[in-house]
């Protein structure tokens, strides 16, 4: 991929975090530091309990004594994802040329 391809679920995440109600909530957490400077929050991408076929995005404490809840800030089918994907790949990638995996 050329060096200014960037990961669709990244610009899905980027997106819904922009538009996020919670915002500047998202954003303290994400600058939050232990006594360390270590972050206490991540972003955690995984699949859906309830549906295996959705994919969902949370920010979450790193500590798994920090009762704080996570925060979501969006979903999206993982198909859906996988087809940008092959989209960036189909527009970057030279026609009749193996893909490198």
């Amino acid at each position: 991929m050329p060096p200014d391809w960037s990961d669709p679920e990244r610009g899905l995440v980027e997106r819904a975090w922009a538009k996020h109600q919670q915002r500047g909530l998202l954003e303290q957490l994400s600058r939050e530091r232990n006594a360390a400077g270590n972050p206490t929050w991540r972003l955690v991408l995984e699949h859906t309990p309830e549906d295996p076929e959705w994919t969902r995005a949370t920010l979450q404490p790193i500590d798994p004594h920090d009762m704080r809840e996570g925060i979501r800030i969006t979903s999206w089918p993982t198909a859906k994802a996988q087809q940008l994907l092959d989209d960036a790949r189909a527009i970057t990638e030279p026609r009749g040329e193996p893909r490198a995996q």
